[in-house]
This record gives structure tokens, sequence and C-alpha cells, in this order.
């Protein structure tokens, strides 16, 4: 059974208003988008939500781990909201297409190197930047 926008949204604990849900979408269809691209993207669909509640929304969606922000400010939605844990992106730098996986060595790594740093991680956000097998 496919979970809708909606029941994504609450699942992370939020409640699905119709801006969410409508920013949500956009990024569904865009894929890899900035927030001027969701904006502009809602805009050509009649609905009218301003700069600051797409930043917030996007902002809350990330708290939530709903959506990865990629190194460029760009934004993609979390494709394994249930796995816990670390998760990369192979980020394809020809077509933007964002395929993301999970790896548990990636996570005890950077922990492991920053521990030995003395250095407390807060969060990290794995990008591999790179051409995917359509673009090659």
């Amino acid at each position: 059974m496919q979970r809708t926008t909606e029941d994504i949204i609450r699942q992370a604990g939020l409640r699905a208003t119709t801006q969410r849900k409508t920013i949500v979408q956009g990024i569904e269809v865009l894929g890899c988008a900035s927030p001027r691209d969701i904006e502009t993207w809602i805009a050509k669909h009649g609905v009218s939500i301003n700069t600051v509640t797409v930043y917030r929304v996007l902002e809350a969606l990330e708290r939530v781990k709903l959506l990865h922000r990629l190194r460029d400010g760009r934004v993609s939605l979390c494709s394994m909201p249930d796995t816990h844990g670390h998760h990369a992106m192979l980020h394809c730098t020809q077509c933007d297409a964002v395929t993301e996986f999970h790896d548990e060595r990636i996570c005890k790594s950077v922990g492991a190197h920053a521990k030995s740093s003395g250095f407390s991680v807060e969060a990290h956000n794995t990008e591999i930047l790179g051409v995917c097998t359509q673009c090659a």
C-alpha cells in the first residue's frame, strides 16, 4: 500500500496542513529542488504560499528527517523515512537525480573519526557527487 503525502507528514508527528502537503507534493514532482523552485511550482499551480512559510515548512520537514538538504541548499525528500541511522545520497551532477541509500558502516566510521578527533557530531550528511548510469 502506497503511503499518501498526508500519511508521511502525520507519521513524522506533524499536522498535515495544506501548505505542508502542497510543498511535499512540489518536492515529489521536482525531485531535487531549491526553495525558489518549490515556490515557482506552487505559484504555477494556483496556490499562494509565502516565502517565509516555504522556508519554515522545509525546516520542519528537515527536523523530522523527511527531507535532506544538499550541499547547494536544495532539498530532496527522504526516500527511507522509516530507516533510522545514516542516509547517504548519490547525486548525479548531469541530471540532478538523487539516489538515497543507508549504510551503518558509514555512520560508524564518521562517528569513530569524530571521536578520535575529540569532535562532537550533531549531524552529518553524505552526498556523493558523480554521474549516473543514465547520463554516463
